[in-house]
C-alpha cells in the first residue's frame, strides 16, 4: 500500500526495508528496494531514503537527515551538535509515544528501527571524524616540519651550535656545496665547531619551499638565498622521531644559471684535476 505522505515517506521506506531484512527477502527482484519502485531505498521516487525530495534522508529539505530543518535527524538544540531539536527523529528513540516528526508517531519504528538507525549514526560519526582527524594531523605535521627548517636556518644564522644540531636526527647526513663534503652528523658537528664558536654562522633566507610524503618520513626542497653565493638549493629528508621532526638528510648546492654554467664548469673541473690528479 502506498497511500503515505511526503513526511513519512522516507521513514516508510527504511521500515519496509527493515522487514525485508527480517523476513530475508531484500533482494527480491519484484517491487524490491533495490528497483524503481515508491519508496524504496536507492530509487528516485518521492519520499526515498536517498531521493531529493521534501523529507527524504539526505536531502537539504524539511525534514531530511542532515538538514538544519525543524524535525530532521541531526538538527543541533541552540548550536549543539548531538543534542536533538524537539521533534527530530533522534528524541524518538527513547520509546515515548509523545514524540513525532512533523506529526508522524515513531514509536513504531522506535521499536523496529532503534539498533539500525544507533548503528549508521554512529559509523556515519566514526568515518567523518577519522576524515576530520586525518585532515588536521597532516596540516598540524605541515605546519611542524616548515617550522623546524625555519627555524634551522635561524639557529645557523645565529651560529648557534647546540639549538642547530638539536634539529638533527643523530644519523643524519649533511651534504654542502663541495665535492668533497660528505659529512656524517659528527662530522658535519666538527666543521662547524670553531665557526659557530666564532660567532660565524651562515644565513640563507628562504624563498620559497615544497614538502611532499606522508607519514613519518617527508622530503622537501627549497629556494634560499645567500648574499655571498646568490640563490641555492636545499633539500632532503625529515623524520618524525616522538613527537618531534628532524633533519634526517640535507643537501645544500648552488643554483648556478644557465648562462655561466659552462664557466662556472669549466673552473670546477680546473680544481678537482688538481685536487684529485689521476
Amino acid at each position: 500500500m502506498w497511500l503515505i505522505t511526503k513526511n513519512q515517506g522516507w521513514a516508510y521506506s527504511i521500515g519496509r526495508l527493515w522487514s525485508q531484512v527480517r523476513a530475508g527477502s531484500l533482494f527480491k527482484a519484484a517491487n524490491s528496494y533495490f528497483f524503481q519502485a515508491k519508496g524504496s531505498l536507492l530509487t528516485p521516487a518521492e519520499g526515498s531514503l536517498l531521493t531529493p525530495a521534501k523529507g527524504s534522508l539526505l536531502t537539504p529539505a524539511e525534514g531530511s537527515l542532515l538538514t538544519p530543518a525543524e524535525g530532521s535527524l541531526l538538527t543541533p538544540a541552540e548550536g549543539s551538535l548531538l543534542i536533538p531539536a524537539e521533534g527530530s527523529l533522534i528524541a524518538s528513540l527513547d520509546g515515548s509515544s509523545s514524540c513525532s516528526l512533523n506529526g508522524f508517531s515513531a514509536s513504531l519504528l522506535t521499536r523496529k528501527l532503534t539498533a539500525p538507525l544507533k548503528f549508521t549514526l554512529l559509523a556515519w560519526l566514526v568515518v567523518s571524524s577519522q576524515f576530520s582527524f586525518h585532515a588536521n594531523g597532516e596540516q598540524t605535521d605541515d605546519a611542524a616540519i616548515h617550522s623546524q627548517l625555519d627555524r634551522l636556518h635561524q639557529m645557523a644564522s645565529q651560529a648557534n651550535f647546540d639549538a642547530y644540531f638539536a634539529l638533527y636526527a643523530p644519523d643524519a647526513v649533511f651534504i654542502g656545496t663541495d665535492a668533497g663534503e660528505r659529512w656524517t652528523i659528527d662530522e658535519f658537528k666538527a666543521y662547524a665547531k670553531p665557526h659557530f664558536s666564532a660567532g660565524r654562522g651562515w644565513t640563507y633566507q628562504t624563498i620559497e619551499r615544497h614538502t611532499m610524503g606522508e607519514g613519518a618520513v617527508r622530503w622537501f626542497d627549497e629556494l634560499l638565498w645567500n648574499e655571498k653565493l646568490g640563490p641555492c638549493r636545499g633539500s632532503g629528508v625529515i623524520v618524525k622521531v616522538g613527537d618531534e621532526w628532524l633533519v634526517s638528510h640535507y643537501v645544500l648546492s648552488l643554483a648556478v644559471p644557465n648562462q655561466i654554467a659552462r664557466e662556472v664548469g669549466g673552473q670546477s673541473i680546473a680544481i678537482e684535476k688538481v685536487r684529485r690528479p689521476q
